[in-house]
């Protein structure tokens, strides 16, 4: 499958499993902690998949990169969107600061 593809999907399950952890109705739920679970495992299974097929370490290194922003960025967003959440410039500057760190350390790296 194409690193690109399972980057997609990958957006797609930790959007979802961000989703679960914020929603107060779902921490009510029986159903939290086996679909986490799942989720988690799905997550996993797809970035083993993506370290599998791609050869290169430093195109590894850069698709890791993306995949580290991409669970961040998606936890970041997902209380944003979803349920209300506001930042002030603070918290703002302070994500910006936390994707430009996981940038440097993946650069960093090769």
């Amino acid at each position: 499958m194409n690193p690109t593809l399972m980057l997609a999907i990958g957006t797609l399950i930790y959007t979802f499993y961000a989703w679960l952890t914020f929603s107060p109705s779902m921490k009510m739920s029986s159903y939290l902690i086996p679909l986490g679970i799942g989720m988690a495992v799905a997550g996993n299974f797809l970035w083993i998949m993506m370290a599998r097929s791609i050869h290169q370490p430093a195109v590894l290194v850069y698709y890791g990169m993306l995949w580290d922003s991409m669970i961040t960025v998606s936890f970041i967003l997902v209380p944003i969107v979803f349920f209300g959440v506001r930042f002030n410039l603070i918290s703002g500057i302070g994500c910006g600061l936390v994707l430009a760190g996981l940038t440097l350390m993946k650069l960093g790296t090769h």
